[in-house]
């Protein structure tokens, strides 16, 4: 017990906060200092700046697939606008590309916004089968914008 206790008092001396030990059988109630003397400590944790603060802006993601069913080889493409009420939101956008029924894998495509609009142009190279695409806005680092993201558009891929 005694070995804790110093190892404590050690701890915290090298820390640089004030501590007097005391020995169990004399535990005294702490005593308020005057209001003159008394120092407002606050706990520091790890500055994070750029967290969502309640007071972010609103936005809104819309995304528009140009073609609802395309031939494999053919070009189409995805549109994705995002507004807010205050000004145009800068950043980037991720646009998923998920498969419906099973074939192919997730293509993921980064675009970065003009005048709050980003074109990607879909991948020739899609399986034949039905796919779901998906709008992420993601705000630049320490924006007041809010993260958003867009409902599900549906295409189709055929021979």
């Amino acid at each position: 017990m005694k070995k804790s206790i110093a190892a404590a008092a050690a701890a915290i001396a090298l820390s640089g906060v004030g501590f007097t030990p005391v020995s169990s059988a004399a535990v005294r109630p702490a005593q308020a200092a005057p209001v003159d003397q008394q120092v407002s400590v606050s706990a520091q944790s790890a500055p994070n700046r750029c967290s969502n603060y309640p007071g972010s802006v609103y936005t809104v993601t819309r995304l528009h697939v140009r073609k609802d069913v395309v031939h494999r080889g053919r070009r189409n493409a995805a549109v994705v606008k995002v507004r807010s009420q205050v000004v145009t939101p800068k950043g980037d956008v991720r646009l998923t590309i998920l498969p419906r029924n099973g074939v192919g894998s997730r293509v993921y495509l980064f675009g970065h916004l003009r005048d709050g609009r980003v074109i990607f142009h879909l991948p020739r190279n899609l399986k034949v089968g039905r796919y779901g695409a998906k709008a992420n806005y993601i705000p630049r680092e320490c924006s007041r914008f809010a993260r958003s993201f867009s409902s599900v558009e549906f295409f189709r891929v055929i021979r």
